[in-house]
């Protein structure tokens, strides 16, 4: 009777969100959407930004509770329904650590892109202290350098790049309104290379505000 009932009210167990894979799991990408076709059991879903390569992809109307409990998949993190999600400003900086909670906004997980150092990942969970959410923010005090000659040629070898060594300004974000705590890592270490992060702060649920508190 549960599996009659999925097949014909998969709408009501369907929700968006981003999975992640080991990279070298499928052969294809047709072998990577048959893989996460079949685990959904029968509910219509919609597979986007799918690359193999890097062990990702996001799905639309899958039924998370199907999804979460398929081993294959290394991490699901379900994307925020319009309304649900609330600005975050965060502050590391100072001798006051805390985040503000301010307007309603749309959650749109982000992906590391750019050099290292480029970005800070920020990871919310919830009062379980499940991950729940996790994007990433351009790291302000990041600097690049390129090299140029007189006739603008660019100079082989000449870039490089550094982390200024200031404090870091308040950083904006969008995160689930039902965030609970809230960490920071500085040259966006991921799940696939944890050791290309370091943990600049964490924020816990007391020291999360209201804006204007």
């Amino acid at each position: 009777m549960a599996i009659g009932l999925l097949a014909i009210m998969p709408a009501a167990f369907a929700q968006d969100m981003q999975i992640e894979f080991d990279p070298g799991r499928f052969a294809s990408d047709d072998a990577a959407r048959a893989y996460i076709e079949a685990s959904a059991m029968g509910s219509a879903i919609e597979i986007h930004a799918l690359d193999i390569t890097a062990g990702t992809a996001q799905l639309e109307g899958a039924p998370a509770h199907l999804i979460r409990s398929n081993p294959a998949y290394l991490r699901v993190i379900e994307n925020a329904p319009a309304g649900r999600a609330r600005v975050h400003e965060i502050h590391l900086g100072g001798s006051a650590v805390f985040a503000s909670r301010g307007a309603p906004a749309v959650f749109h997980p982000g992906r590391r892109t750019g050099w290292p150092g480029e970005q800070l990942r920020v990871v919310a969970y919830g009062a379980d202290g499940r991950e729940i959410a996790e994007t990433f923010a351009p790291d302000p005090r990041f600097v690049r350098h390129e090299g140029w000659s007189g006739t603008g040629d660019h100079i082989t070898g000449s870039n490089r790049s550094h982390i200024q060594d200031a404090p870091l300004p308040p950083l904006s974000v969008s995160l689930p309104e039902d965030t609970a705590q809230i960490a920071v890592f500085d040259r966006a270490g991921s799940r696939h290379a944890p050791e290309a992060g370091r943990r600049i702060g964490l924020i816990e649920a007391h020291q999360i505000v209201e804006a204007g508190q």
